[in-house]
């Protein structure tokens, strides 16, 4: 595999994340998805998925980059298209059916893409039970980006013209035409205010443990990078029918899904660290909850890019969920999007240091208490309208999704990873590693998963 020509520089964000993962700061992003023929019993095979995975790499030009950066020259990094993709290398085949999924998904996180090679900034691999788990290089995509890969490959795959000419799937040619999204900066306005710059610059010189020394974020970070990481995740399975009435009830109360999430898991938390002699000096938690900037960058959630701000509320403990409070904390989140921008714009700052910022955050207090990220439901593209005729009909559907990172050294110890499945009902992926102990995770899962089917079911 040879490198063609230079797609663009790598914009703030991107630089963000392709610093992060240098280090080993960050896992691979991964989501998973449930492919179901509904006309017959077939399963994936190289013959049906090589070509849909063809299909999206002439859609999507972010899984032909590569990454030109020296970390230790603090240049700027630049994305590098391929000339040819091998296929075959990228995609494998296992002999393990969903059932194996958390740990499946446990390895995609742990294992980190390489950067190195000449070889895609992705992966992907095909259970026996139909699930595909693309994983890829946080750099070269947001969370959507995810469900936007997984979709293509659907389009691939009830494509009904297929080519008769075989195919070299070891050396799949890269569209020359092909463009990558501009960085976020380039699409809508980042520039901090102000009060932002101030506020950002006495983040980088005041430490967490004075400035938030009230706020609970789990164990300190380690003062170096271990050698290996392991990643631990759980995942609450919620059906449609109790989706749907959680759904109803969210909208009735003037509430979101994501809104509802956070009011439940501020209390359980809450009541966790109150339990515990050692934490109860702690009054509040800090929740960063991503936001997706596409609407303002008017980019479709069919395009991988990097397009995603955060905001990063500190409520005080509380012991109860209100509906109150999840109608206000929707309101509080959708007012909070448009100047989320600013967060970007303040990597400035950093004057290029993006290695120096982030080994500073070694043995210190972690900036948040947990990750609360909803990518939204996967939707395929036939959404409604007049009926398609038999002979139209797609063969291939999608029917679970999931979704999960995890921050493995100096993020948020608790992370919840939320997302919709196209026959409406919702998945969550619990992740975390050193900065939590086990049991305190499992209680967290165990008290979220009591909560959500205490309000399905309620009336």
């Amino acid at each position: 595999m040879s490198i063609h020509q230079l797609y663009r520089p790598a914009g703030l964000l991107e630089r963000y994340h392709i610093t992060r993962q240098s280090l080993r700061f960050d896992s691979p992003v991964v989501v998973a998805g449930k492919y179901i023929n509904v006309v017959s019993n077939e399963r994936l095979s190289p013959e049906t998925v090589y070509p849909a995975v063809v299909h999206a790499i002439h859609t999507h030009a972010a899984l032909s980059a590569l990454i030109l950066h020296d970390p230790a020259k603090g240049s700027r990094p630049f994305f590098c298209r391929m000339q040819t993709i091998n296929v075959e290398q990228a995609v494998r085949f296992l002999n393990k059916d969903d059932g194996d999924l958390g740990s499946l998904i446990e390895v995609e996180m742990s294992n980190r893409i390489d950067v190195n090679g000449n070889v895609p900034l992705w992966r992907l691999t095909v259970t026996s039970d139909n699930v595909v788990i693309f994983a890829w290089h946080h750099g070269i995509g947001d969370g959507q980006s995810g469900p936007a890969v997984l979709r293509t490959i659907l389009e691939g795959l009830n494509k009904t013209e297929q080519s008769s000419s075989p195919q070299d799937f070891k050396a799949i040619t890269v569209p020359k035409e092909l463009s990558m999204t501009p960085a976020v900066e380039d699409l809508t306005n980042v520039s901090p205010s102000i009060c932002k710059i101030l506020g950002a610059l006495a983040s980088i010189f005041v430490p967490p443990s004075w400035a938030n020394r009230n706020v609970w974020t789990g164990k300190n970070v380690l003062p170096s990078v271990p050698t290996t990481t392991k990643t631990n995740i759980r995942i609450i399975r919620i059906p449609l029918s109790s989706a749907a009435h959680l759904l109803s009830s969210a909208r009735a109360h003037k509430a979101t899904l994501t809104s509802l999430l956070y009011t439940l898991i501020v209390p359980i938390l809450s009541k966790l660290l109150l339990s515990q002699p050692d934490s109860r000096k702690y009054k509040r938690l800090s929740i960063s909850v991503p936001v997706s900037l596409r609407p303002l960058a008017h980019v479709p959630a069919t395009a991988m890019c990097e397009l995603v701000s955060a905001y990063q509320p500190f409520p005080a403990f509380c012991t109860e969920f209100s509906w109150e409070r999840a109608a206000a904390f929707a309101d509080e989140l959708h007012q909070a999007v448009p100047p989320s921008r600013q967060t970007i714009g303040t990597l400035k700052l950093l004057f290029g240091h993006y290695e120096a910022y982030f080994k500073g955050h070694l043995g210190a207090k972690r900036k948040a208490s947990l990750e609360l990220s909803n990518i939204g439901a996967f939707k395929t593209a036939h959404t409604g309208g007049e009926p398609q005729a038999e002979d139209d009909a797609p063969r291939w559907r999608v029917g679970d999704t999931y979704f999960a990172q995890c921050d493995v050294l100096i993020g948020a110890p608790l992370q919840v990873f939320v997302t919709g499945s196209p026959d409406g009902g919702v998945n969550i992926c619990v992740t975390w590693s050193q900065g939590l102990e086990d049991t305190m995770a499992e209680a967290f899962v165990k008290g979220l998963q009591i909560a959500i089917e205490d309000l399905s079911r309620h009336k």
